[in-house]
């Protein structure tokens, strides 16, 4: 297997890697992706020359034995452990991996990157961990990625704190808003990302239906020190995509932070005749397929746009 350069093994059942089972190859990638791995061991690894790319994407891993890759560490730079079942990054998970340049741990269960976990990954400039179940990011938990991220993703967490951050180099970072009390025509927001170097916040609004709202609203701005914000004026049982994000005087130190909103159904008390509510209970299930069907297309949209 002298001139193999891509192996392919994906969607093929595979529970148990053998020991040495890619003993004396020289990859550029290694598709192990859909298949029913629980746990990588070291043993597995031994004897590997070099894999430029590692998928091993829609698995069931729950464990990463320590110095897995240790045979060919100076030779991995995309890792992909997206869908998957880990609940923890630990340092030997990825300790040495240090040419490493994109690391994929989205839709995992994941709620802590153990101190020293990543102190190792100085060239990682992509790390996705969205669709986990993180509540607060530190940086002092990526100390050593944090001079070479550019893109920093954390879609889908429930994010409450994002701190310790500050930036002074090109990067684009994503996450959610967190939300309460969402009400008919008005929800109020905070975000994690709340103490930092930012100028200002840059608020937008855009909704979804443009039946009912064919007009976004213009952005609006909040002083620097302002950590959630009362958003009113909305329509009842809407859809929004609102942001807040900070401006930084770098402008391309870039922080997104992003909600879908559904508002409400507004409770209005009826004085109205019985005929009259008979009459407008009629016209309420007229109009009530085309509610179905824009609830399903706004469905749609989110899916599509967020990839939760």
């Amino acid at each position: 297997m002298g001139n193999l350069v891509n192996l392919n093994i994906s969607e093929n059942n595979v529970e148990l890697i053998n020991d040495s089972a890619f003993f004396g190859l020289s990859l550029d990638k290694l598709l192990l992706n859909s298949n029913k791995l629980t746990q990588l061991w070291r043993s597995s690894f031994r004897g590997v020359q070099r894999i430029a790319y590692l998928d091993f994407s829609s698995n069931e891993i729950s464990r990463i034995e320590t110095g897995a890759f240790d045979s060919f560490n100076e030779f991995i730079f995309v890792l992909d452990l997206t869908r998957n079942k880990l609940t923890k990054l630990q340092y030997g998970m990825v300790r040495e991996l240090k040419s490493l340049q994109v690391l994929r741990l989205a839709h995992n269960e994941i709620d802590e990157v153990v101190n020293t976990a990543m102190k190792d990954l100085t060239n990682l400039q992509e790390l996705d961990i969205g669709k986990n179940k993180f509540t607060v990011i530190d940086a002092k938990d990526f100390v050593g990625p944090l001079n070479s991220l550019k893109l920093f993703s954390l879609q889908c967490n429930t994010l409450e704190r994002f701190v310790n951050f500050n930036f002074d180099k090109d990067i684009f970072i994503s996450m959610n808003l967190t939300i309460s009390n969402v009400l008919s025509r008005s929800v109020n927001v905070s975000w994690p990302y709340a103490k930092g170097g930012q100028l200002y916040w840059s608020v937008t609004i855009k909704c979804v239906d443009s039946n009912k709202c064919p007009f976004d609203s213009q952005p609006n701005y909040l002083p620097a020190y302002r950590e959630s914000y009362v958003i009113d004026n909305l329509l009842p049982i809407s859809q929004y995509y609102v942001c807040v994000n900070p401006e930084f005087a770098n402008s391309n130190v870039r922080v997104e932070q992003c909600l879908f909103i559904i508002t409400s159904e507004e409770v209005i008390t009826s004085t109205k005749s019985p005929s009259t509510e008979v009459n407008s209970l009629a016209a309420s299930d007229a109009s009530f397929p085309r509610t179905i069907f824009c609830a399903i297309l706004s469905m749609i949209y989110f899916i599509l746009t967020c990839f939760c």
